[in-house]
C-alpha cells in the first residue's frame, strides 16, 4: 500500500509546478467531414490551423479559449463534381485535463462558428456547437512542445445570409456539420 502511494505521489507531484499560462498553436486536417441539411449530405474538408490558450492550473487542468481557422473545399450540392472554396472558424471556451503521463482531453462550447462558401452568392453561415478532444502529449519522452489530437467537432448553423438576401436570415432547415480532426499542436506553458 506504501508503494501504491508513493508511485501516485511521484506521478501527481510533477503536475503541480505546471500552473502557468498555457498556448498552444495547433495544425491540422479533417479525416471525415460531413455537412448536413434536410435531405441533402455532402463533404467538407479543409486544413484546420489554430490556438488554444488559458491558464494552467495545479494537477493539469486547463481552461480558456479555443480560436479555429480552417481553409478547403465543400462537395457542393449532391450528386454534382463541383467543388466549392471554404473557409471554416470558431471561438469556444475550453476547460481540459492533461494528465501527468500525457494523457489529455478537452471539451469546448463554441458559442461562435462560421462557414463562408465562395459560391455564387458568397454564401455565409452563422451557428454554435462543441468539440470534444483527446490526444497525447510527448512531455514524459523529452519532447515537451509536441502533442497528438483527435477533435470531434459538431457545429449546428441556424443563420444565413447570401447576395441575395439582407442581414443575416434564420435558416428554414438547420444545417449540421460534423468533423473529425487529426491535429498536431504544440503546447507551452509560462510563468511556471
Amino acid at each position: 500500500m506504501k508503494n501504491a502511494i508513493a508511485l501516485l505521489l511521484m506521478m501527481l507531484l510533477p503536475s503541480l509546478a505546471t500552473a502557468g499560462w498555457h498556448v498552444e498553436p495547433n495544425v491540422g486536417y479533417t479525416l471525415t467531414g460531413e455537412w448536413d441539411q434536410a435531405n441533402s449530405d455532402n463533404d467538407l474538408t479543409y486544413f484546420n490551423f489554430g490556438i488554444k490558450t488559458g491558464y494552467q492550473a495545479p494537477f493539469g487542468l486547463i481552461a480558456g479559449a479555443d480560436i479555429q481557422y480552417g481553409v478547403g473545399t465543400f462537395d457542393g450540392l449532391t450528386g454534382s463534381n463541383t467543388d466549392i472554396d471554404a473557409v471554416v472558424g470558431s471561438f469556444g471556451l475550453i476547460l481540459g485535463y492533461q494528465a501527468p503521463f500525457g494523457l489529455r482531453g478537452f471539451v469546448s462550447y463554441i458559442p461562435v462558428a462560421i462557414s463562408i462558401f465562395d459560391d455564387a452568392l458568397d454564401t455565409r453561415y452563422d451557428g454554435s456547437g462543441f468539440k470534444l478532444s483527446l490526444g497525447y502529449s510527448f512531455a514524459m519522452t523529452g519532447i515537451e512542445w509536441l502533442a497528438i489530437n483527435l477533435d470531434y467537432v459538431a457545429i449546428t448553423y441556424d443563420e444565413g445570409e447570401n447576395d441575395n438576401t439582407i442581414g443575416t436570415q434564420n435558416l428554414a432547415n438547420d444545417l449540421d456539420s460534423t468533423a473529425v480532426i487529426l491535429n498536431v499542436s504544440f503546447p507551452f506553458d509560462f510563468f511556471k
